[in-house]
């Protein structure tokens, strides 16, 4: 059974959808609604000098793969890991499969959320000793790209928004403004003003991530000197097209 302080824990929302099947069913007149699938995975993290040392009263803590206790309360997650669990082993558990699926048409959202401190950053970013989800679920696309067909051509896009205060600046254009637009036929929201860059490796998808993340918005809190003070979007987008080839020969008259 592990121990934290009740602020401790960081969750981690993954959302799988139909891009495929997005446009039809949006078009189709009284079609139901598309259904997407959540599930959260929560991870408790260690106890710091900064928590004031000992556990609190009432400390979360696992009692099941899929449970977390507090005081008298139990709550279900479709994963709980403990605070000795890496980041990597939570990427294989519980998200590993869905990001493959992106190659596959289907749209993943990996969406990190808990109070200041609970270590949202540190599981989305990590460091080069233990990279977060985003390298690690970049890592996995492109591993899946150069295990393809040498018929199947890809090219990924990304993008890095960034939302403080009902603002939107895009992180990858020297902060450029970005202006929110009502959902469009698909149900999605639309970003004007918000560019792609090309990125042909996990090099230059990471090159352009450390970028943006350079321009984020930061300031001091009571937990943090370098805190993040606003809502990051990074969008990899990943498009496939398969080589066909059709050969014409024409005989020569005998």
């Amino acid at each position: 059974m592990a121990d934290a302080a009740p602020a401790s824990a960081s969750a981690v929302a993954t959302k799988n959808s139909d891009a495929a099947d997005a446009s039809a069913s949006s078009a189709r007149a009284g079609g139901q609604p598309k259904q997407t699938l959540v599930q959260v995975a929560l991870r408790l993290r260690p106890e710091l000098d900064i928590d004031g040392g000992g556990s609190a009263a009432g400390a979360v803590s696992t009692d099941a793969a899929d449970r977390v206790s507090y005081g008298k309360s139990h709550f279900r997650f479709a994963h709980v890991f403990g605070p000795s669990t890496s980041t990597a082993d939570v990427f294989d558990a519980a998200h590993r499969e869905h990001v493959a699926g992106v190659l596959k048409g289907y749209d993943c959202t990996l969406a990190a959320y808990g109070t200041t401190g609970s270590g949202k950053t540190h599981t989305m970013l990590g460091d080069e000793a233990a990279p977060g989800l985003v390298p690690l679920a970049v890592r996995h696309i492109f591993d899946h790209i150069q295990q393809a067909d040498a018929s199947t051509s890809f090219a990924v896009q990304l993008s890095a928004l960034e939302i403080l205060e009902e603002r939107c600046v895009d992180l990858l254009h020297g902060r450029a403004p970005v202006v929110l637009r009502a959902a469009n036929r698909e149900g999605g929201l639309v970003f004007h003003g918000l560019r792609e860059r090309a990125a042909r490796s996990e090099a230059e998808v990471l090159a352009l991530l450390h970028q943006a993340m350079e321009a984020r918005t930061i300031g001091a809190n009571y937990r943090h000197d370098a805190s993040s003070r606003a809502h990051t979007v990074v969008r990899l987008r990943v498009e496939s097209a398969r080589l066909l080839r059709l050969n014409l020969a024409t005989a020569a008259a005998a």
